[in-house]
């Protein structure tokens, strides 16, 4: 998508001027639909820092909404990317969806499947007092 965004304003049938607002990641099917990419919450991310909006594939909405903060527009095809640009027909940002945990449940290591090590770490960790950073 963005190589034929950058395509389509170079060619002039998109403003430039408009670009510069936005992030854009998604691969572009020959039909002109747009697919799921990986990467989505870190780019999100990215954008958030440059003060950008990020548009996505509709499939990648959600986890861009897990970037607290972050403007995420999810669209369904190069032609409502394109429409937005124009600004005939803006896309609407993703709303990212309240998910809590019931006031009962507590986490518990039990519910970790393998990462014998991990959890290993943690158990050591915790007994210790001590601060634990896993990458």
């Amino acid at each position: 998508m963005p190589i034929a965004l950058g395509i389509l304003a170079a060619s002039g049938q998109v403003p430039r001027e408009r670009l510069a607002a936005h992030e854009f990641i998604g691969e572009l099917a020959l039909t002109g639909e747009l697919r799921p990419v990986r990467g989505t919450l870190t780019t999100a991310l990215r954008a958030r820092e440059a003060k950008r909006s990020l548009v996505v594939p509709e499939d990648n909405a959600k986890e861009g909404t897990l970037a607290d903060g972050a403007t995420i527009l999810p669209a369904p095809n190069l032609l409502a990317v394109c429409g937005h640009l124009q600004g005939s027909a803006l896309l609407r940002p993703a709303v990212a969806e309240q998910q809590a945990l019931p006031a009962s449940a507590e986490p518990d290591l039990a519910e970790i499947r393998a990462q014998h090590h991990a959890k290993r770490a943690l158990e050591v960790t915790a007994a210790g007092g001590h601060n634990l950073l896993i990458l």
